[in-house]
């Protein structure tokens, strides 16, 4: 691992009292104003905005620069279910423009910024999104049935029929919970976000952020909504998280969306983390237009996902992924792969993205599926390259290679040292550890 420095915020130690500025922590009272105040005044002179034991509902929150906004322990923060609260805007998704509406909370062009403390910050999802029967347990379907407001039919449903439209005329507006955007020195510790409308986490060209300590849970039936996503990032650092999500629970990406940046996910060291649920535990996604490089995970635990660590490309992204190093990682009850790499189409044409120089040493797997699987382009295997796998013990169908990738392992092996170079269709086993 290539090291590297996160630079931390510096925030004044003055303190702001939420109260102090007409908050009422009821539950029923719309705190936006306290809120708008309480920051610009720290932002004035750089301070810790606190939010005392209570449950504040309130619309979108603004962060500035120099603001730390510390939640007690018994503090929630829940926000306002009200399409008019948060104004849309143009966004952008896959490269193309698109209006959504605004973040919960958002931190956009600031510096030295922080959202601290044991306390909750609560998105409200359930009325924001639908609910599809074969995703739940019986006993919530009909908990669902039961409430005094939403729209249902026999296997979905909806929290109104203004959200039944747009879905039905795929229309996504949901604001994610927390976006961090052009920004940098951003520190976000210890709190618990969670029923986030989309993603809870949302990193896009931004640098020197560190995540610690923080619990991010999603309804486990919510399955196309992600935990954290780092997008177009440098110099990220999350470390002592715990994830419990429906749908993916960290996700890598380097969109260049509709601005004019150079999209370049680098230098991410993700450690002591643990994975519960989802669909790919940790993934890097499709939407790779420039490269993704120099990441570096460690001690971190995989319970119960779909998938454990997945790649994922097409034609129709040209980047780059390389440079991944996975170190003493446990896969337990993963429901199909520990290890999934896969390009989506037949790779037609010149200019093709390229996946190598990933390394996994240390890695335990005792689930029973496939450890591994690795599907190349079928018209170039070449674009999948040097896998290195030492002192791994992954299971007794070690992995299996489709569209022109011959793994060559289709051996049973315990505690073995071996590498693979996709490249030239060569298998190397080393000692037996």
């Amino acid at each position: 691992m290539q090291l590297f420095t996160i630079r931390q915020p510096r925030i004044e130690a003055k303190e702001y009292r939420l109260e102090d500025f007409g908050a009422v922590g009821d539950g029923l009272r719309n705190n936006s104003s306290a809120f708008y105040r309480a920051i610009e005044a720290a932002h004035k002179t750089g301070g810790r905005v606190t939010v005392p034991n209570g449950i504040f509902l309130t619309g979108p929150i603004e962060m500035k620069s120099g603001v730390d906004l510390h939640l007690s322990d018994n503090a929630t923060i829940i926000f306002i279910h009200h399409e008019r609260e948060y104004p849309l805007y143009d966004s952008g998704d896959c490269g193309k423009n698109k209006r959504i509406h605004k973040p919960m909370i958002s931190m956009h062009g600031i510096h030295d910024a922080a959202i601290t403390g044991r306390g909750t910050i609560d998105g409200n999802g359930l009325l924001w999104h639908r609910v599809e029967k074969r995703h739940v347990a019986t006993r919530h379907w009909k908990n669902l049935k039961m409430f005094d407001y939403g729209v249902y039919s026999e296997d979905k449903w909806y929290p109104s029929e203004h959200i039944q439209r747009k879905y039905e005329k795929n229309v996504d507006t949901r604001p994610c919970m927390i976006a961090v955007t052009e920004s940098t020195r951003i520190l976000i510790s210890d709190v618990r976000i969670m029923n986030s409308p989309k993603e809870e986490l949302y990193l896009y060209d931004t640098s020197d952020v560190t995540v610690h300590g923080v619990n991010i849970l999603s309804p486990y039936y919510n399955f196309f909504d992600d935990g954290l996503v780092i997008d177009a990032s440098k110099r990220i650092h999350i470390h002592h998280c715990n994830f419990y999500t429906g749908g993916n629970s960290v996700v890598l990406k380097a969109q260049k969306l509709f601005r004019e940046i150079d999209p370049v996910c680098r230098d991410v060291y993700i450690h002591d983390c643990h994975f519960d649920y989802g669909e790919n535990a940790f993934v890097i996604g499709r939407e790779i237009d420039g490269t993704v490089s120099g990441l570096f995970m460690e001690n971190c635990t995989f319970v119960n996902s779909t998938h454990g660590i997945a790649i994922y490309g097409n034609s129709e992204h040209k980047g780059t992924v390389k440079n991944l190093e996975f170190y003493h990682l446990e896969f337990v009850n993963i429901r199909h792969n520990a290890f999934l790499l896969k390009m989506d189409d037949d790779g037609i044409g010149e200019d093709l993205p390229s996946v190598s120089d990933i390394v996994f040493r240390r890695c335990h797997n005792v689930s029973i599926m496939l450890p591994i699987h690795i599907e190349g382009f079928k018209n170039c295997p070449s674009a999948v390259r040097r896998l290195h796998f030492e002192k791994c013990t992954m299971g007794k169908w070690t992995a299996e290679g489709k569209n022109g990738v011959d793994t060559k392992l289709n051996l049973e092996f315990n505690v073995v040292q071996y590498c693979v170079d996709i490249t030239n269709n060569e298998e190397v086993i080393g000692e037996t550890i």
